[in-house]
């Protein structure tokens, strides 16, 4: 892939993972949490994870879980669920 110049204007993200933070995962616009639990199926995919209901509701609820902490919400989604796949992993 080639990179991508931003169009003037626009907005820049320097930081990995973008603007996937506490912030989007909490933002009420999202309604069923459909975008939510698109995401951690989209993660699981690419990181050859099971990907099912069950799997992806249990990540779902410990990423809320984990954003019930105002304290957290900077903290990008990709860096509270690789935590939560390794420990599985284990077991």
């Amino acid at each position: 892939m080639k990179p991508w110049k931003s169009l003037p204007g626009g907005e820049v993200w320097t930081d990995a993972h973008g603007f996937m933070d506490g912030g989007w995962w909490g933002d009420t616009t999202h309604g069923d949490q459909a975008e939510q639990l698109g995401y951690v199926e989209g993660y699981l995919a690419c990181k050859h994870q099971p990907v099912d209901a069950s799997t992806v509701h249990s990540y779902a609820a410990a990423i809320d879980k984990y954003y019930d902490s105002p304290k957290h919400e900077h903290t990008k989604i990709a860096y509270v669920i690789e935590p939560l796949i390794a420990k599985r992993e284990v077991h």
